[in-house]
Parts: C-alpha cells; sequence; structure tokens
C-alpha cells in the first residue's frame, strides 16, 4: 500500500485554478521532489496532503503507520528547536547539490539530456549498491522503477525541450550618475541578547559601489546585523552610521505587505504609476492579463519577491540591502536576478548562503566570527581558499590538492584573450593553496 495518495485533487482561490485534477503516488523508500514556477501549486498540494489546506475536489490518503515531519519554507510556520539544527544543515547541503544540477542544466540547454542521462546513470549505481535493500528481488524491483521513470523523464525533456525555451524575469536597474563614497559605517558596537554576546568591538565601513555578502554560521547575528543598519535594532553599544542620503530598498528573508488585501495591480498602482505602466512592470515579471487582479494575499513565497522586486525597480534605489534574496525563487527568477546584480552600478549588501549567488554577483566577502568580523575583498570561493584550514591526514591533502590542480587544468584551458580579472585572481589563489598543501 502507498504511504501517500491523493487522487483528483483541485483548488480554487478566488477563481484562479492552482490544481486540477492532480493524482500522485508515493511509495514507501521513494524519494520525491515537487518541481515547477512559482505559484504553480507546489507548497499547496504539500500542505492539502498535510492537512493545512482543504482542497475543493479530490481525496488524501495517508498510511495509518505513517510519522510525517513537515519543514516550512516559512519561518512562522516552524517549530524552532535545537533538535532541527542540523536537520536544516543537511537540507541546505542538499539544496545546493540540487542547484548545481539545475544551473547547469540552465546554463548548457543543448547538453541538458547528457547532464540528465550522467544524473541517472550515477542514482542507478547509487541504488544497486544500496545495502538496506537485503532482498535481491526488492533491490532490482526498485532499480527497474527508477530506469523506468528516468526514461519518461528523458522523454518527456526532449520532447517538451523546457530547458530549451526556459524564460525568466525581465530585470534590469536603472543607471545613475553618482554613487555615495560611503554607504554605512560602524565603530566599536557591542551587541548582546543577555549573556549571549554577538558582537564585540566591531568596526566596518561599507563604501559605494561595492557588493558585500555577509556570511556565517546561523546565529551568528548576520540578520542582527543588518537590522542594525536599518535602524531597526538600536539596542546597542558603539556608533552606527547608514547615510540619511542613501536610497534603498530592502528585502528580508520573509516578505510582507502592509495590505496583504490589494491586488497586485493595486499595490503597483499606490506609487503615483498609471495602469499602463503598472501592468508594463509587472508583465516583466511574468505577471499577465488577468493575474495581475491577484490578491497579495494568494501570492506564493516566490511571487512575493517578484511583486516587490517589481515595485523595487520603479524605486530605482542606490543600495540594496537583501536579507537571502534567492530563497523563495524558481530557477528562473534566481537566474534574471544574478545576472541584473551583476550589471547594477549600486551598492549591494546582503546575506546569502548560496554559494552561486555568492561566486557571482559579489565583490567583497564580510565573515562573521568569534563576534567580529573578517573582511575580504573578493568571491566566496577565493575567500574560502584563503582561509583554508589544511586536512590533517595526508590522503586527505592529497585529494585535496589533486582537486585544485584538476580546476586550475580549466582555469589553463581558457584562451588569454577570454581570461577575466577574476581568473586570475582565482588562478594565483589556486596556485598559493597547491604549494600550501604540498610542504604541508
Amino acid at each position: 500500500m502507498s504511504l501517500v495518495a491523493v487522487t483528483g485533487i483541485r483548488k480554487e482561490y478566488r477563481n484562479k485554478v492552482v490544481l486540477a485534477d492532480v493524482s500522485l503516488q508515493v511509495e514507501r523508500g521513494e524519494r520525491v521532489a515537487l518541481v515547477g514556477p512559482n505559484g504553480a501549486g507546489k507548497t499547496t498540494l504539500l500542505k492539502i496532503i498535510m492537512g493545512q489546506e482543504v482542497q475543493d475536489q479530490g481525496q488524501v490518503f495517508l498510511s495509518k503507520k505513517i510519522k510525517v515531519g513537515y519543514l516550512s519554507q516559512y519561518l512562522t510556520d516552524l517549530d524552532v528547536s535545537e533538535d532541527n539544527a542540523l536537520h536544516l544543515e543537511s537540507l541546505h547541503r542538499l539544496e545546493l547539490k540540487m542547484r548545481d544540477l539545475e544551473l547547469a542544466m540552465a546554463e548548457n540547454p543543448a547538453h541538458a539530456e547528457d547532464l540528465l542521462v550522467q544524473y541517472q546513470k550515477e542514482m542507478i549505481s547509487k541504488l544497486r549498491k544500496y545495502k538496506k535493500i537485503k532482498q535481491s528481488q526488492s533491490r532490482e524491483k526498485a532499480l527497474k522503477k527508477f530506469e523506468e521513470k528516468a526514461a519518461e523523464n528523458l522523454l518527456h525533456l526532449k520532447s517538451s525541450e523546457n530547458l530549451e525555451k526556459m524564460q525568466g524575469p525581465k530585470l534590469r536597474f536603472n543607471d545613475f550618475d553618482h554613487i555615495s563614497h560611503e554607504v554605512m559605517s560602524c565603530h566599536h558596537l557591542h551587541k548582546a541578547f543577555g549573556d549571549q554576546v554577538l558582537f564585540n568591538d566591531l568596526s566596518l565601513t561599507i563604501y559605494g559601489g561595492e557588493k558585500v555578502a555577509i556570511i556565517g554560521p546561523n546565529g551568528c547575528g548576520k540578520t542582527t546585523l543588518i537590522n542594525m543598519i536599518l535602524g531597526k535594532d538600536q539596542d546597542f553599544e558603539g556608533q552606527m552610521k547608514f547615510g540619511a542620503w542613501v536610497d534603498y530598498a530592502y528585502i528580508g528573508q520573509e516578505v510582507y505587505f502592509d495590505d496583504e488585501d490589494l491586488s497586485m495591480i493595486d499595490y503597483m498602482t499606490q506609487d503615483k504609476v498609471d495602469d499602463k505602466e503598472a501592468r508594463r512592470r509587472l508583465s516583466h515579471f511574468q505577471f499577465y492579463g488577468d493575474v495581475v487582479n491577484t490578491k497579495i494575499r494568494d501570492l506564493s513565497g516566490g511571487e512575493r519577491v517578484r511583486l516587490t522586486l517589481a515595485m523595487i525597480l520603479l524605486q530605482a534605489p542606490h543600495c540594496l540591502i537583501l536579507d537571502e534574496p534567492t530563497n523563495h525563487l524558481d530557477l528562473e527568477s534566481r537566474i534574471a536576478i544574478e545576472n541584473a546584480l551583476k550589471h547594477f552600478r549600486g551598492t549591494v549588501i546582503a546575506i546569502s548562503h548560496d554559494r552561486y549567488f555568492l561566486n557571482q554577483c559579489i565583490n567583497r566577502i564580510v565573515s562573521v566570527e568569534n563576534h567580529n568580523v573578517v573582511t575580504y575583498k573578493g568571491q566566496y570561493d577565493d575567500f574560502k581558499l584563503s582561509h583554508m584550514v589544511l586536512p590533517k591526514s595526508k590522503e586527505a591533502r592529497d585529494k585535496k590538492r589533486l582537486s585544485l590542480e584538476k580546476e586550475l587544468n580549466l582555469i589553463e584551458g581558457i584562451p588569454a584573450g577570454d581570461m577575466t580579472d577574476a581568473d586570475y585572481e582565482r588562478y594565483d589563489r589556486l596556485i598559493e593553496a597547491i604549494e600550501k598543501l604540498k610542504v604541508s
């Protein structure tokens, strides 16, 4: 019997059909991913299965002996405790692996089929070695089912060519003539919550045009530092100056609106923009036709971020302050915002765990360590190399060295005319790290 089965599920929100005749079975041992663009109904389907939403039609069946754990994308849905910290960390690592695969397929649509086949071969190989399936018959049955599903996925990829036709939002920030020399500065900051000290004698300056990422482990104070910069948190010792002349926009981890009953078009026309221009702006973020009349409260997490970005582009700020900006976005939207930020001439102050974002959109790393910060001019991978901790065993050091040498060979294969400043800097960092490993 299936662990989970849904049949004929239909769900509407104010005459907008989100799910129509959805049927799905999940068998014991399967690991299922729901994928699709923002607003497709992924979270709605999960909430229906969990009993947190009521479907308009259809049925949901759960095995009587099943135990369900649920991790929401929204912090307000989480019962945060120490018990789930390791699970959150493992999920984050899995998300990064999946993101690497998605980006590789999106950036190389001509080779998408090869990438998918390679991924399927790896999964099949793992299934063949899966020792927890003790009976040979069960192992072969699982393998056969996966191979059939892989063939089905590949056929769909060939017929639909979704990757080649994929188009994301059209993002482009306005150019401007003047960039402030100094955006923010703080001196000798001390911040604590009771006996828990977050910052001690912290000093930092961020200059106009810099694209800064604040990184560090969960709970180290990254979001608190952003709130102090914005003036939301003033309970600290020391000096904090965020220029009153700085025209900035902020997107937090969760996006809230003052009036959730407004439609998207009403929200956009609040800022003295006529209906035609508002619709044009919304279309750049893939909101077309009657969709612009959707109430804000009915939007998914990713759609809320896209609507906020549409308004930000209207305001044309010189500084963007972003707390995990790519969290709720689908792949097309992530690529679009990353490309736009690469060409943005203003200042970016961002918190992110997204390695691809940190390497593509950032030119200065601010790492929160030991109640203070360490700053580094450059991208995330170069920062990690410069702060590389040597593996203890010779075997581990040799493995790391071979990995870095492989990356070095790839850079050496780039024609001299195509080498960027970032490539040259990365090359030098790799040489230093390899030498460091050789002499250790």
